[in-house]
């Protein structure tokens, strides 16, 4: 007897990314300012401001863990959508088969909208 895929579900609006700004201050040697003239005698040795960007929805985050502690995909921390599904399991309906990649939230928003609409257009084709 085949066993049935285990099921996630996460809601819609979780699959997507936020804004996320982070304050940075670096300390910059004495000898590493003498080769930028962005240096006056009033910043001392500090640059400061802020990054700007985007990350996962903390909801879909929360999933991505949960995914790997529970041995459905396998995580790459090197580069940006490079993890992989080790053990089939569906999401919101969805299934993802063995070694498929698992993309991150922006990704898998753009793909699950595509794949929406193709099933539509199939199911009135039928």
């Amino acid at each position: 007897m085949k066993s049935s895929l285990k099921q996630f579900k996460l809601k819609r609006e979780h699959i997507t990314t936020v804004s996320h700004t982070q304050r940075m201050v670096l300390e910059v040697p004495e000898e590493a300012r003498a080769l930028f003239k962005i240096f006056d005698h009033s910043q001392g040795s500090k640059l400061e401001g802020d990054a700007h960007s985007i990350i996962d929805h903390p909801e879909f985050t929360k999933l991505r863990n949960k995914l790997e502690k529970q041995g459905y995909i396998k995580i790459e921390h090197e580069w940006i959508n490079g993890d992989r599904v080790v053990k089939p399991f569906s999401l919101n309906g969805f299934k993802f088969k063995k070694h498929m990649q698992f993309p991150c939230a922006s990704a898998m928003d753009i793909w699950l909208t595509v794949e929406k609409k193709r099933l539509i257009k199939l199911k009135k084709s039928i």
